[in-house]
């Protein structure tokens, strides 16, 4: 057996569940590097030793999941300009001695949702539930790509946090209407894309329940949540009973890794085995 010439690996706590080791390993084992995946848990003590330790083993490459998104980025050599914008990195890539954080979770949500074939947002009216990290990641994509959507509704319980969220990417919104708005104010509004960006309905967590009323969904909508454990969440079943077109989150995992992967080998990896070894994860694990 060769050596291994690139170490890679994700932190977070917890982390036994991380499907990214299966991914990767399978892209590996596809295109014949001589690379190594590994996940750690990393408890938000250790956080700043953990990324001192990534320079010292020379680690080529790391993805981050919660709760060390947004607690990395001072630890950190740099930030691509999205990474700083958004305010959370999800990959770090070793450039010359120096650990570069950059986020590819909202372009891995929109080349998944590209991938299912939904419809271009072009001119479309999209909700976003939640006001999280991914909420942040998603809505930089939104308000970037080209073209850009018409209008933006973010919704949280916290309507303070909402309207936070919006005003923190007012300077991005100008071709887009950014609104913060409660559930309410949802009901008299005419959308097209509803986005959950909330952990409702996943397996641990609220899994039974859906972040809006069904009331709000109709055959037309495009309905998209970012949860993939269960792949089909109760928001899910109820848009699919409505007729809607509906889009599950396990792709926007599989994407924003296979971003990750080209940053690190500055080649495309095979989406299509990254995709069935996340799946066989799931089922093994059921």
């Amino acid at each position: 057996m060769s050596a291994i010439e690139r170490m890679f690996m994700v932190i977070g706590d917890p982390i036994a569940h991380s499907l990214s080791p299966v991914m990767h390993r399978s892209a590996y084992a596809a295109l014949s590097l001589s690379a190594w995946y590994g996940a750690c848990k990393v408890t938000a003590r250790d956080l700043p030793d953990a990324v001192r330790g990534l320079r010292a083993l020379s680690v080529a490459g790391c993805n981050v999941t919660i709760p060390h998104k947004e607690a990395i980025l001072p630890l950190l050599d740099d930030l691509t300009a999205r990474a700083r914008a958004v305010g959370a990195v999800n990959t770090v890539t070793l450039r010359d001695g120096r650990l570069v954080g950059d986020t590819t979770d909202g372009e891995g949500w929109l080349r998944s949702y590209q991938d299912a074939g939904a419809p271009s947002l072009a001119g479309q009216t999209v909700v976003i539930l939640g006001a999280g990290g991914a909420a942040r990641s998603i809505l930089y994509t939104l308000l970037t790509d080209t073209p850009t959507c018409a209008r933006v509704f973010v919704v949280n319980r916290n309507g303070e946090r909402a309207a936070r969220l919006c005003a923190s990417f007012a300077h991005l919104a100008k071709r887009v209407d950014l609104v913060a708005c409660s559930l309410d104010e949802l009901r008299a509004q005419e959308v097209d894309v509803i986005i959950n960006t909330t952990s409702v309905g996943m397996e641990g967590a609220q899994w039974n329940e859906s972040p809006i009323s069904p009331e709000f969904i109709r055959a037309h909508h495009w309905v998209s949540d970012i949860v993939y454990r269960p792949a089909q969440t109760v928001l899910l079943i109820e848009a699919e009973m409505r007729g809607a077109h509906t889009h599950g989150g396990l792709g926007m995992l599989v994407y924003q890794g296979a971003l990750a992967f080209e940053q690190w080998f500055g080649v495309t990896p095979p989406i299509d085995r990254m995709m069935a070894a996340a799946k066989e994860a799931l089922r093994m694990n059921r």
